[in-house]
């Protein structure tokens, strides 16, 4: 999932700092260097998704999912998944929720926290 661009940019990096900002001041004998990262694609942050939920998801989560391939390409249509933005933070904060709640439970309970909180 580490995308090719940024393997590609660091070349004989032999440090990587990730920040939302720029750090904007000199680093002790190195120099920055700033590369954007586009938000993960719809079946990269399913694919994260996955890989880092505390269990197994199942086929019989998503209505109509027959296979994993099919698993994959209807959960990256859910709103749980369009709701994320392709955003690995947001993928990695999520993901342990689903140690208790199935995929669509967890839409709604994250659904309704938007709600109480004032965000839709």
């Amino acid at each position: 999932l580490f995308p090719r661009s940024l393997v590609y940019a660091l070349g004989q990096a032999e440090s990587c700092l990730t920040a939302r900002e720029p750090v904007g001041q000199l680093l002790q004998g190195g120099a920055e260097k700033v590369i954007t990262l586009p938000p993960l694609s719809a079946f990269n942050t399913v694919r994260l998704l996955c890989r880092l939920s505390p269990r197994t998801l199942l086929l019989s989560e998503i209505a109509g999912a027959t296979s994993a391939s099919n698993f994959v390409q209807k959960l990256s249509l859910h709103p749980l998944v369009e709701k994320m933005h392709g955003n690995p933070g947001v993928v990695k904060a999520t993901a342990p929720r689903l140690q208790g709640l199935k995929v669509d439970e967890l839409q709604a309970q994250l659904e309704n926290e938007r709600t109480s909180a004032g965000l839709d």
